[in-house]
């Protein structure tokens, strides 16, 4: 075993590696232990995904003897719907990465910059597509992946930025049969496969021996083809020591420090076992990049699952589209028979004998094809009272429709996806019948939804250990707030006054939780809407809440004429802070006062009494219309026994 010093304070165990050789054996030798393990899972998926595709929908057994037979095979693809049902869904309610103090060491407002770091990470990344992207080929197949990198800001300095990018082929990554845990974060290491076109691998990499590994069924491990060649991204975590050191403050307390300043003394030091990920670029046997150490303890690759099961030890993944098959397979066979019934009905055959097609049989032969306004014939005296007739086409069985409504629901049943949760038209009439199926729909495949949450916590996690390893200095940066609005900060400084640190993202631990939900702009909305229902109905409470109404409208100046009804504020409703602003005598009006000539508000008793009116109001209401439903009622079914008995 080697030791070697990567920097001070910290030690590297080496594994006895002598070349390159001995690094690329041991990558093959796991790259292949990860494509037996997942093999099942993986054939699975890649399945799946071309079953949705389309075109891959009929067996070869059937397609073929139909094909020859000259007999339809049609794909009535209805799988794609249920997973835009599903894919809508998500986007629709993205869950939000949240950081929240950890430590003593950590405090609300720092964790309020760490989030806005990360939407503005997300946003200047377009992460939204790697993570719908991700989440749609979960929902479909049961696995999808992204990953968060590191770039640099500009060629010319050495500030790094942190950037999102999708995995477009989930079968291109393997990882350590041995990670148990549901987001890979105790995986030893992950590869990453890339294909590059030949020509532009030699520009590239024109020293690379061109090599490739062993084939392996049905991977498309054959890293080296006429065309192309593949290269891997190795990430692996490695072994390393590092010593930790208890410091005090200047306030009596004590904090964890790695390094020690120049006369600084500790508390305690203790010795640590840990690891740090490094990253290599890799073809079959050329080492192309690396080792480059990531900023991060987190191997960088983040999986979102779709629905999965233990059977036996053995992990079983699975999207919607599984157990959906064979019940699309019926509803297209089922289709297709009805559709090969319909095309024959113009195609009846004519009952004749020889002799009365005798000379005629060019005209007879084309009789299916062409409209003829007349057919001649010959009278055959064997048969002197029959001329030729068509038979009776073909009717179409009632038990393939039966077989096609049946495969209809089976679809349904089998992706938990029914039609009131697709939006479209069924058996529920009303309203509270319709929710219910929609949310039957949504809890049977909030696994989806929740296990994109699991992964977004994971990838928050990344997220902080990244900011703080990579953000380690003074800079100016950009956050995002809720709103989607933005502002620039200065982080890691010092404030001389206060003599203590500012905005010092790289003190403390935090931790990431995520929120499920409409995005901020579609809350303000629909809290608009709801807002603006309320005053109609109850126009009363408008001077109460007109200024929240103007405050969550998306029109220029609604924010000004919001402070302005702010104002107007009856004094048992305004915050303390107006209250306190608020004094007697003339002059301008003041918060809780209104201006001079205009009446006082009521008092918020008066509203009170009036709003519990008001819902009395609105409930008698209610039960007249009700009563008013039932006597109409009575009167038709009164009609109905009338006629009934009057013998219609």
């Amino acid at each position: 075993m080697e030791i070697k010093a990567e920097k001070p304070g910290t030690i590297e165990i080496k594994a006895d590696h002598k070349s390159n050789a001995d690094l690329l054996k041991l990558a093959q030798e796991r790259y292949t232990s990860a494509v037996e393990a997942h093999e099942t899972n993986r054939n699975n998926s890649i399945e799946d995904l071309e079953f949705i595709e389309g075109g891959h929908q009929w067996p070869e057994e059937l397609s073929g003897p139909r094909d020859i037979a000259g007999q339809p095979c049609l794909e009535i693809n209805k799988l794609p719907g249920y997973l835009d049902q599903l894919v809508g869904e998500q986007r629709q309610n993205r869950p939000a990465i949240k950081v929240v103090p950890f430590d003593s060491e950590s405090d609300p407002e720092t964790a309020e910059i760490f989030t806005g770091l990360i939407r503005n990470i997300e946003y200047v990344s377009m992460a939204r597509v790697a993570y719908d992207h991700a989440f749609e080929h979960a929902a479909a197949c049961g696995e999808g992946f992204f990953q968060i990198l590191t770039e640099y800001a500009e060629d010319d300095i050495f500030e790094q930025n942190i950037i999102v990018k999708p995995i477009l082929n989930s079968s291109t990554v393997h990882w350590d049969p041995s990670a148990e845990d549901v987001t890979l974060k105790d995986a030893d290491w992950f590869f990453v496969e890339t294909k590059i076109k030949r020509h532009d691998f030699e520009k590239k990499h024109p020293n690379s021996a061109l090599v490739g590994w062993n084939d392996t069924e049905d991977y498309d491990v054959e890293w080296v083809t006429k065309d192309e060649i593949k290269v891997a991204a190795y990430w692996l975590k490695v072994p390393i020591e590092k010593m930790i050191y208890q410091v005090l403050n200047n306030d009596g307390s004590t904090k964890i420090v790695e390094k020690l300043e120049e006369g600084q003394e500790s508390v305690k030091e203790r010795l640590v076992k840990t690891h740090k990920v490094v990253r290599y670029l890799i073809t079959s046997h050329d080492v192309l990049e690396g080792p480059s150490d990531f900023a991060s303890k987190y191997i960088p690759i983040v999986p979102v699952w779709g629905k999965e099961l233990n059977v036996n030890g053995r992990r079983v993944l699975r999207g919607i589209v599984r157990h959906a098959k064979d019940p699309q397979r019926i509803y297209n066979y089922s289709r297709s028979h009805g559709v090969e019934i319909t095309s024959l009905q113009p195609k009846s055959p004519f009952l004749a004998t020889p002799k009365q097609l005798e000379g005629h049989e060019k005209q007879w032969n084309r009789a299916n094809k062409e409209n003829y306004v007349y057919l001649y014939y010959n009278p055959d005296p064997e048969a002197a009272d029959t001329k030729p007739t068509r038979q009776p086409p073909p009717q179409a069985s009632s038990a393939i429709q039966q077989e096609i409504i049946i495969a209809d629901q089976e679809i349904d049943d089998t992706t938990g996806l029914y039609e009131a949760s697709r939006g479209q038209r069924s058996n529920e009439k009303s309203g509270k019948a319709i929710l219910a199926r929609q949310a039957k729909g949504s809890i049977a495949n909030f696994a989806y939804m929740d296990n994109l949450a699991r992964s977004k916590i994971h990838a928050g996690k990344i997220y902080i250990d990244l900011i703080q390893n990579v953000y380690d200095t003074e800079r100016i940066v950009r956050i995002m707030n809720e709103d989607e609005t933005t502002q620039h900060i200065t982080i890691n400084s010092y404030d001389e006054k206060e003599s203590k640190p500012l905005n010092d993202i790289t003190i403390g631990k935090y931790d990431a939780i995520v929120t499920i939900g409409p995005s901020y702009v579609t809350q303000r909305e629909e809290a608009s809407d709801s807002m603006m229902a309320f005053i109609t109905a109850y126009p009363a409470a408008a001077p109460i809440i007109g200024d929240l109404i103007a405050k969550n409208q998306n029109w220029q100046g609604a924010d000004k004429i919001a402070e302005r009804l702010k104002k107007l504020l009856p004094p048992g409703i305004a915050d303390e802070e107006d209250k306190d602003k608020s004094t007697p005598g003339s002059g301008p009006a003041q918060p809780g006062q209104p201006p001079p000539g205009q009446a006082a508000p009521p008092a918020p008793e008066q509203i009170q009494a009036g709003i519990e009116i008001k819902i009395l109001q609105v409930k008698l209401e209610q039960e007249k219309a009700d009563l008013k439903k039932k006597q109409v009622q009575v009167q038709v079914e009164q009609k109905k026994l009338s006629m009934e008995g009057g013998g219609f």
